[in-house]
């Protein structure tokens, strides 16, 4: 049982990192401190299938020329959207 044990949890951190990878956006933005870490941002219709709310995972700020903001987010509920997908 412990191999079975080990096993699964290698298929769940390795769908756990093809899930972040999937539904991860990188944005660059005007710049502004009101972006932080952990925030969420929703992205509209006008994104089309990348529509929907992010959480914010890191932010990069720009100082070089103009101020831009660099924003890597992960889709909110995109794990539990992926399990129901797959039943």
């Amino acid at each position: 049982t412990k191999g079975k044990s080990t096993a699964k949890k290698v298929a769940e951190k390795t769908l756990k990192e093809n899930l972040r990878q999937e539904f991860q956006v990188s944005l660059t933005v005007d710049g502004s401190t009101k972006y932080m870490s952990g925030m969420i941002i929703e992205l509209d219709e006008s994104w089309g299938k990348f529509e929907g709310k992010y959480i914010i995972e890191k932010v990069s700020h720009s100082v070089t020329g103009d101020y831009t903001c660099d924003l890597e987010c992960l889709k909110v509920g995109a794990r539990e959207n992926s399990k129901s997908e797959n039943k």
